[in-house]
């Protein structure tokens, strides 16, 4: 024999018990190690059976809720004297005339409304918008009404008093901005203005249209208010800048930015209020 030869396999006697062991093959097969974590056959339709039966005990939830709430509602004493139905969305803009028992309001379903607060039959609709109407006011002296939208469509119309069988209304002024965040009358003159998305605030001077623009900074123009003086306007942006402006010059008077220990940082939401007998300018945001 070779010295690398590999050595012959022993012999074996598979007739020998000791080395043969029978398995009985019509009996189950013994069960491994992991065979003995049950496991739970689910099918698909039995899974989506049991999501459902979960998602109907929350939809049961829910429309308890919801229900609690609307007896809720229903109990509280309604006083108003009326109640004008004629929008099919939520209302967002109203505003009462200062000498007529009139009210004007503005919802989403892109119509505005002039109505009677005595009966509110509806006395003059407007379809012009395409958008959310959110901005419904009458001038301080009640001679004009100014509409507008979240897309920056502005309408204005003058108040029609002569006897005549034209409209109670009548347009005289339209202009189309950037997406509209806010819009007010000046308390003293047939001014109007509005901020906007981009940031930019206009000042219109009704019917003429002529304009001035405060320029942006790249942020919303979140809110504005006049002064008690009307000559300024205190503005906010939601990157937390405030700023006081000369409404006649365009100058920033004032400015509160993001290096200003009273600076408010990055915002979802700011209002801003000015003292009407006082140089007081108040301003919060939507964290508190």
């Amino acid at each position: 024999m070779r010295q690398n030869t590999p050595p012959h396999r022993p012999d074996f006697d598979y007739e020998n018990d000791e080395f043969l062991e029978e398995i009985e093959l019509d009996g189950d097969p013994p069960a491994d190690d992991d065979d003995e974590l049950e496991m739970e056959e689910v099918t698909l339709s039995q899974l989506e059976a049991r999501l459902g039966m979960q998602s109907d005990s929350d939809d049961a939830m829910d429309g308890n809720e919801d229900e609690e709430e609307e007896n809720r509602i229903a109990a509280i004493r309604d006083d108003a004297l009326i109640t004008f139905r004629k929008h099919t969305a939520p209302v967002f803009g109203c505003h009462l005339h200062p000498r007529l028992d009139w009210a004007v309001t503005g919802s989403e379903d892109d119509r505005a409304y002039v109505w009677d607060t005595n009966n509110g039959e509806v006395l003059f609709e407007i379809t012009d918008h395409k958008d959310t109407v959110t901005e419904t006011h009458f001038s301080h002296d009640g001679c004009y009404l100014a509409t507008g939208d979240i897309s920056g469509e502005l309408f204005v119309f003058k108040l029609n008093e002569s006897q005549d069988d034209r409209s109670i209304l009548y347009k005289v002024w339209e202009y189309s901005m950037l997406d509209m965040a806010w819009m007010f009358w000046h308390r003293a003159a047939n001014v109007l203005l509005a901020g906007s998305d981009s940031g930019e605030v206009y000042v219109w001077r009704i019917p003429s249209g002529e304009c001035k623009i405060l320029p942006g900074h790249s942020a919303r123009c979140e809110a504005g208010d006049l002064s008690g003086d009307g000559k300024k306007l205190l503005t906010a942006y939601t990157d937390g800048v405030v700023k006081l402006w000369d409404i006649k010059t365009c100058q920033v008077l004032m400015e509160v930015n993001n290096q200003h220990p009273l600076g408010f940082g990055e915002v979802s939401h700011i209002v801003v209020a000015c003292e009407q007998n006082s140089p007081f300018y108040l301003c919060a945001e939507g964290g508190g």
